[in-house]
C-alpha cells in the first residue's frame, strides 16, 4: 500500500521520492481552481495509488489531473498511523506556537528545532 511505499526511501531525504513527485506536480498546477477541494475521478485516484505502490522511486505522473494528485496526497496523510505532528509533541507544539503567534519568522525556526 502507499504507506509501505513511504518506508523505502533514503533517510538523508526529508520526504519519500513519491511524495516529492506529488508535491512537484502540484507545484506546477497551483493555479488550478479548488485543487484540494474538488475531488478527482475515483478510477484515476486508484490508478495513481496503484502506480505509486508499485514504483518505489519517482515516476512520471504528468498525465494525472492535479485534483487526482491532491486526493492521493490527502489520502496518504490521512492513512498515516500517526499524524505528522505526533501525539507525543502535540501539546508542546501548541504551547510554543501560542508563544510565537505574532512573530512570523520565529515560527519556522521553532518548527525546525522540534
Amino acid at each position: 500500500n502507499i504507506i509501505e511505499a513511504g518506508k523505502d526511501f533514503n533517510t538523508t531525504l526529508l520526504v519519500p521520492p513519491f511524495l516529492q513527485t506529488l508535491f512537484e506536480h502540484l507545484d506546477q498546477n497551483l493555479t488550478e481552481k479548488g485543487i484540494y477541494r474538488v475531488s478527482g475521478l475515483e478510477a484515476d485516484i486508484k490508478e495513481l495509488r496503484s502506480l505509486l505502490d508499485k514504483v518505489k522511486l519517482s515516476t512520471n505522473i504528468s498525465h494525472f489531473a492535479p485534483h487526482v494528485v491532491a486526493d492521493v496526497l490527502k489520502l496518504y496523510f490521512r492513512e498515516l498511523p500517526e499524524p505528522l505532528l505526533t501525539y507525543e509533541f502535540y501539546d508542546q507544539a501548541i504551547t510554543e506556537l501560542h508563544k510565537v503567534k505574532d512573530k512570523g519568522d520565529e515560527y519556522s525556526v521553532l518548527l525546525r528545532d522540534m
